[in-house]
């Protein structure tokens, strides 16, 4: 196959927004792979990741939709990766979530399910759930500003791109992820532009807060005033 017919895309994303989620179900769909982070190791090293990704993009493909994800605080260069996808016409999702709340929740949670597991992800269907985890107050509100200042990056790389990105949201994907893969669909040109397939990643944070973290309420009274602290009740 000619590499020049390969639809390329790029999975742009902030960490606990469900990016290996939809990875799996982008990868459930016949003709479309995309790649873990397999140039995020690059990321000190801003000409060898450009180098790799364009060798990715320009060397043949058995799939038909090629893509792979990037952690927007794992981009070296972001201006000269939105040069890149300008050039290859490369199609730019971002993914985030809304709640910030539960997205600082669930990075303690991850940190302390790769601890015991090793994998970031419940992979094993019957793999048990790690229980309610302590975060320190100060540590917390730290990290939801941090995660505040990585969907400014990451909005910031979209806008500096010469076809508009497509925005998704951890919360929709969840909510309504028949229409979600229409929209997906539709932007990567897949020829039947609906429906993805089973996957075996699960979530590793449902519930309610109580069951996942044991000092919710310290970090309640921590994050008082807040604009984000409305996702203590989502």
């Amino acid at each position: 196959m000619d590499h020049n017919s390969n639809s390329r895309f790029m999975l742009i994303f902030n960490a606990r927004c469900g990016s290996t989620w939809l990875m799996q179900l982008l990868n459930s769909r016949p003709g479309v792979w995309c790649e873990d982070e397999v140039f995020a190791p690059e990321h000190l090293d801003p000409q060898r990741q450009l180098a790799s990704i364009r060798d990715f993009f320009t060397h043949p493909h058995e799939q038909t939709h090629v893509g792979f994800k990037l952690k927007v605080n794992d981009i070296a260069d972001p201006q000269g990766l939105r040069t890149l996808a300008d050039e290859l016409g490369v199609r730019v999702l971002l993914l985030t979530r809304r709640n910030l709340v539960r997205r600082a929740i669930s990075l303690y949670r991850g940190w302390a399910l790769s601890e015991r597991s090793g994998d970031w992800n419940l992979r094993d269907p019957d793999a048990e759930r790690i229980g309610a985890v302590e975060i320190p107050a100060k540590n917390f509100v730290q990290r939801v500003e941090e995660c505040i200042r990585e969907d400014e990056a990451l909005w910031d790389f979209g806008a500096g791109l010469s076809t508009a990105p497509v925005a998704l949201w951890y919360e929709d994907l969840h909510a309504s992820l028949p229409n979600e893969a229409i929209r997906i669909g539709l932007a990567l040109g897949l020829e039947r532009p609906y429906g993805f397939g089973e996957v075996e990643i699960r979530k590793h944070s449902p519930g309610s807060l109580d069951e996942l973290v044991s000092n919710v309420g310290t970090l309640r009274s921590a994050s008082e005033g807040k604009w984000w602290s409305w996702g203590f009740d989502y």
